[in-house]
């Protein structure tokens, strides 16, 4: 298994990867770009929480060596209070080792925090970045959708209409108008009737149209 020290640094590595690319959703394919994002912060949680657990156990390390170290200079006390010399120096030897394990653990630990706050700064931007992903795909949708309703309006209502349809149509009209006024030139002209030719006519119509009302 890596140490803590490698997955560190396999994170930031990973993340900072990410973190420079500022064109993410530039290309087509974007969701692959957001499922691949998503997976990196999953990841990030489990690293970040590993480098707290060890943080939590070099501090328990260190208390450890802590309580140890004043148990052997109690030991060392007790023994030189009894006069036993030999013990005392062996507890001392003891105490010495404690102490070089406490000051070396010390500097693990000191090493450590550093590490997660770190990671978990890194991580945080790293969302950040990832939630102004997300924003910029959910809009650049949006204008997909918006792009693409207006290119099939405009493509509905842009095209002209058949014009053989109405040029055949036309056409017809004409043939049939030039039939009309060829006939009615042929035709007969007709008569202006007099006045008295008129009266007799309205006075037989209206003898009909009596006729017609007796019935």
């Amino acid at each position: 298994m890596k140490n803590l020290k490698e997955i560190a640094a396999q994170f930031r590595e990973e993340l900072h990867t990410f973190l420079d690319t500022e064109t993410l959703l530039t290309k087509p394919g974007f969701q692959k770009t957001l499922d691949e994002m998503k997976a990196k912060i999953a990841d990030g949680k489990e690293l970040v929480a590993a480098a707290m657990a060890e943080e939590e156990r070099l501090k328990r390390a260190y208390q450890e060596a802590v309580d140890a170290a004043k148990a052997w200079g109690e030991k060392a006390d007790a023994a030189l209070k009894k006069g036993q010399t030999a013990l005392a120096r062996e507890a001392l030897q003891h105490q010495r080792k404690s102490r070089s394990h406490l000051a070396r653990l010390r500097q693990q630990l000191e090493a450590q925090k550093v590490v997660v706050v770190n990671l978990k700064a890194t991580l945080q931007e790293y969302y950040r970045r990832f939630q102004d992903a997300v924003e910029r795909a959910e809009s650049l949708k949006t204008r997909q959708k918006q792009a693409a309703t207006r290119v099939d309006f405009y493509q509905t209502f842009n095209r002209k209409p058949d014009e053989t349809a109405f040029k055949a149509a036309e056409q017809q009209v004409k043939e049939t108008e030039a039939q009309a006024d060829s006939l009615q030139h042929d035709a007969p002209a007709p008569q202006h009737s007099s006045e008295g030719e008129k009266k007799n006519v309205d006075d037989a119509l209206a003898q009909l149209k009596d006729d017609v009302l007796r019935k």
